[in-house]
């Protein structure tokens, strides 16, 4: 079954619109794609091929949208996280920035903290959602090509060094109608949710009494891989993990199709992990790179969480549909092809051009 036809239910409950993207100029073009001439610079109302009525958003608007989104998703973690965390929210503020790297963090501004959301991180998910949902029509080699060519763009974001370089930007498909775009949306704000609930559990780590006596308890699922236990920053960032993961699906599963929620819900986390765990296996020197093992960790603890939602001992059955049929076919050997595109291309120092 599509993906989109799987999770419709879902789809109809979620209580939000289009009004919560964020729009650049290749998404304002590919709108005016899907709507018509309708569509204007100032906003768009049209409908697509199937009828389906789009929504005014104002171009104009952008960043306050941004925030507007950014704001919304902090309410609604505080609002159904546990009772003890609420009385927190005022400490928070939230902004997009665009950064030369990976950088979305918690900074502490006298008496609040200031969650700074890095807009290229995210958008290097958001191409990988895009190319998960919306790649049926490609070829493997082309999914292939196309992962490899996301992979090394934002590695130059991803991997921050002097002589660092950045590959060309890669293309991107087209939303091929608006069903499809609210579950790249609904994939988007689950991950952004998970993304900014890890650097809200920082602050309830460092400030209240029971998730500190987590930390001091905390292990690690199949603590077999290459982690060491001893590693106290690793085992804070884990942690983070496994409180976002519990803070994201309080947000979701509150709603009805609570299956649903909660496929869609670890579906989004996990892949986020595993776009991570690729992208950093392309530049890592060695498995003992502290990034190569924080994010072999988190995938590991990842997978535990949603075991534990599922109440199984091995991963449930959409995992391994999606490692078949996405992750080893399509990131995995697109994650080797980069790896060896990026090591020729440093020795040249010249990023060469992924074709699809």
């Amino acid at each position: 079954m599509r993906l989109e036809s799987r999770f419709e239910p879902f789809i109809k409950l979620h209580s939000h619109n289009l009004e919560t993207y964020t729009y650049d100029s290749e998404r304002l073009e590919e709108y005016e794609r899907i709507f018509g001439e309708s569509f204007k610079e100032k906003g768009f109302l049209g409908e697509t091929e199937d009828g389906t009525k789009g929504i005014s958003v104002p171009y104009n608007k952008i960043q306050e949208i941004k925030i507007k989104m950014y704001e919304s998703i902090l309410d609604r973690i505080f609002l159904y996280g546990p009772a003890v965390i609420g009385p927190h929210r005022q400490s928070f503020r939230i902004r997009p920035v665009l950064n030369w790297k990976d950088n979305t963090k918690g900074y502490k501004v006298e008496d609040k903290v200031i969650i700074l959301v890095d807009t290229n991180t995210k958008a290097f998910n958001y191409r990988m959602n895009k190319l998960f949902l919306y790649g049926e029509e490609l070829t493997n080699k082309e999914k292939i090509h196309m992962a490899s060519s996301i992979f090394l763009h934002f590695i130059g974001f991803i991997k921050s060094e002097e002589n660092s370089f950045i590959y060309q930007k890669p293309k991107a498909l087209r939303h091929p109608n608006l069903h499809f775009a609210k579950l790249l949306q609904i994939f988007d704000e689950i991950q952004l949710t998970f993304i900014i609930a890890h650097e809200i559990a920082h602050y309830l780590i460092d400030n209240i009494q029971e998730y500190k006596e987590m930390l001091d308890n905390m292990t690690i699922p199949n603590s077999n891989t290459l982690v060491n236990l001893e590693d106290n920053k690793i085992l804070e960032e884990v942690l983070a993990d496994s409180i976002a993961f519990d803070l994201t699906k309080r947000v979701y599963l509150r709603l009805e199709a609570v299956e649903l929620s909660m496929e869609l819900v670890s579906m989004s986390i996990f892949l986020l992990a595993r776009y991570n765990v690729c992208a950093r296996s392309i530049y890592m020197e060695n498995k003992e790179d502290y990034e190569h093992r924080l994010w072999f960790a988190r995938d590991t603890m990842i997978r535990g969480e949603i075991r534990n939602l599922f109440r199984v001992d091995s991963d449930p059955q959409f995992i391994y549909n999606l490692l078949d049929d996405f992750v080893e076919p399509i990131l995995q050997t697109a994650t080797l092809f980069s790896r060896i595109c990026y090591e020729e291309d440093k020795k040249d120092k010249t990023p060469r051009i992924i074709t699809v």
